[in-house]
């Protein structure tokens, strides 16, 4: 069980092309760890308070959707990933879900499980 899931969408009016990319950024003031899935690439940041995850959409799923991107490029505090080409109206989302201390369970994937289901998984170019 989380405690909140907020999902963030950015639409991008112009076309995004290598010269006019758009560069993705996720990080936290402490060291995280990546926690990767099918077509899911987040980052998860514990501490005594409980666990923040961060997960955005892959690139191998991002190119099924005719959006190119590079492959996330994961930090010590976050992870940073930059779109290179995109229809104009594109959509680009990324999930944020905390689960507090006193909620969490031995081998707990709950984060995990509701980033990877607050995603989307329709169409995001072009605006559909």
């Amino acid at each position: 069980m989380v405690d909140g899931v907020p999902l963030l969408s950015v639409r991008r009016g112009e076309h995004v092309t290598p010269t006019s990319p758009v560069h993705v950024r996720a990080s936290a003031n402490q060291d995280g760890f990546p926690e990767t899935g099918e077509w899911l690439d987040s980052m998860v940041f514990e501490s005594a308070g409980g666990v923040l995850q961060v997960a955005m959409r892959d690139d191998d799923w991002l190119a099924g959707k005719r959006i190119t991107a590079e492959p996330i490029h994961y930090e010590r505090q976050g992870f940073r990933q930059t779109i290179t080409e995109a229809a104009a109206g594109t959509v680009l989302y990324a999930s944020v879900i905390w689960r507090v201390a006193h909620r969490a369970t031995a081998n707990d994937s709950s984060t995990w499980l509701a980033a990877d289901l607050s995603l989307p998984i329709r169409s995001t170019a072009g605006g559909r």
